[in-house]
């Protein structure tokens, strides 16, 4: 949400900067300079917010985290987005998982947070139960019924097997 502010703040003050200049030339430079000065700043902000969140929020992880998988995402609306993808989704292990064993084998559980960029930048948590002696996880959102869980053959290359079974 902060994000929004700082637009209009940025916007608002090239606007202002653009017309504080105009007024200083007596009027000579043109009356559009002030509307595309505040427009293209709200644009280069938007664009700088894009690409900079991502070192952002890892910066923001506790010590020990450790990052799974990324998305990058293209829109429309975002036509610099086609030209260098931005990173729009991460998923991050904390590094915590509570390992038992049961009638079925080793099981690890552990959580998983996607944190999501866009529209309004929001996370999600998923519970995973890993069966070691299957190779089988399911991924449980949070505040989902358990019915709903997706369940997902792992192989030995996967990371996080490696790290919680081996």
């Amino acid at each position: 949400m902060w994000q929004l502010f700082g637009v209009f703040v940025v916007g608002l003050s090239m606007g202002g900067l653009a017309f504080l200049t105009r007024r200083l030339s007596r009027n000579r430079l043109p009356s559009w300079l002030v509307p595309a000065a505040a427009g293209l700043s709200m644009l280069g902000f938007l664009m700088y917010y894009d690409y900079s969140w991502y070192e952002h929020k890892l910066s923001l992880l506790p010590e020990g985290s450790q990052v799974i998988a990324e998305e990058r995402e293209t829109g429309f609306l975002r036509p610099w987005s086609y030209i260098a993808t931005p990173v729009s989704n991460i998923f991050v292990f904390d590094g915590n998982s509570k390992i038992s064993e049961s009638e079925q084998g080793r099981v690890v559980e552990y959580f998983i947070y996607e944190f999501i960029q866009h529209p309004m930048e929001t996370q999600k948590i998923y519970l995973v139960v890993l069966n070691c002696d299957a190779k089988q996880r399911a991924v449980i959102e949070q505040d989902k019924p358990v019915q709903s869980a997706l369940y997902q053959k792992v192989g030995a290359d996967d990371p996080l097997y490696r790290q919680l079974c081996q």
